[in-house]
């Protein structure tokens, strides 16, 4: 076996998982959302927005959920709550704060897995046509909003 070829391999298969999913569209579901009657929908993007598919039991998730916190003010903010105890999810954002306009239960990981979500913490930037912009598959830093989101956000959604 050329060990060459399988590392080449490898570094293309991890930047193919960091970069960009341009072109892609919300694909279309409905799961119940926290504190609402209605369900969470994919028509709820009516303008640029960030989706995050999380966990209260993600420890990750648990570490950008304050840097979560400053974005909200900066870009409406929703999420999905991946294979997560109603309860535990009350809970940390009782304590924590909650950055959402809604959040949903996504109770079996099927809506996740509609985004190709490979894990958690995920942050995907939607335009307001639906269009997924960015898929971030990782943590949430100052240092990647600034790089990857913001320059997206100034050439696609103002």
């Amino acid at each position: 076996m050329n060990f060459r070829k399988l590392g080449s391999l490898i570094l293309i298969l991890a930047v193919c998982l960091s970069t960009p999913a341009f072109a892609a569209k919300v694909p279309s579901f409905s799961i119940p959302a926290l504190n609402s009657s209605s369900n969470m929908t994919n028509h709820d993007f009516k303008s640029c927005s960030l989706l995050t598919i999380w966990a209260s039991w993600c420890p990750a998730c648990k570490y950008e959920h304050s840097y979560m916190m400053t974005l909200s003010s900066k870009i409406p903010m929703y999420a999905i709550a991946y294979q997560d105890d109603h309860q535990n999810l009350k809970t940390l954002l009782a304590e924590r704060g909650n950055p959402y306009r809604k959040i949903g239960f996504d109770d079996n990981g099927a809506v996740a897995d509609k985004f190709h979500t490979t894990g958690v913490p995920e942050t995907l930037l939607i335009d307001k046509s639906g269009e997924i912009l960015y898929h971030l598959h990782g943590v949430m830093t100052q240092e990647i909003w600034q790089q990857d989101f913001l320059p997206l956000i100034s050439k696609h959604c103002k």
